[in-house]
């Protein structure tokens, strides 16, 4: 059944962390739908489509009719101490750019208030003949794009900090991220 899941409730019913899965010592994988806060604009809704990808499920802001200018998933991450810098990998479902030709985009942030970075996931995933054995077969075999994003840790911060996804055009789904911390 689509829709959001309630967040995970430890024994007391407090909402429990989101499930981490460690990639490495300093790499952990987290499922889409584990986030902290969802806001999506009037109109709009954040939905969990279960079992789409290799995770969990995707999230996807639906209807897809226009830009959810707004939209944004948050999620909790543990910055290390002597981390110096946080790559965010985001996982994105394969999907072609139907709604603006030259990509469709997303932002992604860290830190409160931090300044947003545009990835352009898909602007090379159509058939033209520089892209078409070099990008579009191998990507839509794959199913899913992967873009990492750098961003600097503030000298001796460490602890918790927030990483926010906000689609900035339609039919972005969201599967997962990775959260690299680089010492």
């Amino acid at each position: 059944r689509a829709g959001v899941p309630p967040p995970a409730a430890d024994g007391d019913g407090t909402p429990s962390l989101p499930r981490l899965k460690s990639v490495s010592s300093h790499v952990v994988a987290i499922e889409v739908n584990r986030f902290a806060n969802a806001t999506a604009p009037k109109g709009f809704r954040w939905e969990f489509i279960p079992g789409l990808g290799y995770g969990e499920g995707a999230m996807e802001v639906f209807p897809r009719i226009a830009a959810p200018t707004g939209a944004k998933l948050s999620y909790n991450v543990a910055i290390p101490s002597g981390a110096k810098s946080i790559e965010v990998t985001v996982v994105t479902r394969s999907t072609l750019a139907f709604a603006r030709p030259e990509g469709h985009r997303y932002s992604v942030a860290f830190g409160k208030g931090g300044v947003p970075k545009i990835v352009n996931f898909n602007a090379r995933l159509n058939e033209r003949p520089e892209n078409i054995y070099s990008v579009y077969y191998p990507t839509i075999a794959r199913r899913v794009v992967r873009q990492k994003v750098r961003f600097d840790v503030p000298s001796g911060a460490s602890g918790s900090a927030t990483v926010e996804l906000s689609p900035l055009d339609p039919g972005i789904a969201f599967e997962q991220l990775l959260i690299d911390c680089v010492q």
